[in-house]
């Protein structure tokens, strides 16, 4: 019976540190920087180590996903309206009176 409760209240403190696991990740991912597009090691780790608990997995998934999406997003909208560094390149708008080069500098982006 001692066993049981034993095994009981370590599967609840596992479940517990897998929770908090999934905050640390949710966490990290919100504070990366918006040119920080790589997931670095112990981000990586603890995604696989969360693999194990798909619900959990999958929040952290669409979390590190989310951030991916919104900073390829931000900085495709500064390519486009702002251009590079000091302006060069320039801004692709500057071209949106050729259609051509226009889209095609949007799909080489």
């Amino acid at each position: 019976r001692a066993g049981l409760e034993l095994m009981d209240v370590m599967a609840m403190h596992q479940e517990t540190a897998y929770e908090r696991l999934c905050r640390w990740v949710q966490g990290e991912c919100r504070n990366l920087g918006e040119h920080e597009t790589e997931v670095w090691p112990l981000l990586q780790r603890a995604t696989h180590t969360l693999r194990g608990r798909p619900v959990l997995f999958k929040y952290c998934t669409e979390e590190v996903a989310s951030h991916h999406h919104n900073a390829l997003f931000r900085r495709f909208i500064a390519a486009l309206t702002r251009g590079g560094p000091g302006g060069m390149p320039r801004p692709i708008e500057m071209h949106s009176h050729d259609p051509r080069r226009y889209v095609g500098d949007m799909l080489g982006w």
